[in-house]
């Protein structure tokens, strides 16, 4: 779980918490809330040796349903 306090100097403190549960070594799925906007968002992602392939969605209350996709190539992997 990960917590990340923002502040902007044009808008207030905003609160962001989220969560990851590995399901296998290659699959997550991926939680989160913010406040200030309320936002509330659900993922998944699947990684590929240092390949990672990641869909999300967001509901704002002014923008409705976003999505996003990432892709993300690990230049140097711990063992």
């Amino acid at each position: 779980m990960s917590v990340e306090l923002e502040k902007d100097i044009r808008y207030p403190l905003s609160i962001k918490a989220g969560i990851e549960q590995v399901i296998f070594q290659m699959l997550r799925l991926r939680g989160g809330v913010a406040n200030n906007p309320n936002k509330v968002s659900a993922g998944i992602a699947v990684r590929c040796s240092s390949v990672e392939f990641a869909y999300a969605g967001y509901s704002h209350a002014d923008l409705g349903w976003t999505h996003q996709i990432e892709l993300g190539y690990t230049l140097n992997e711990e063992p």
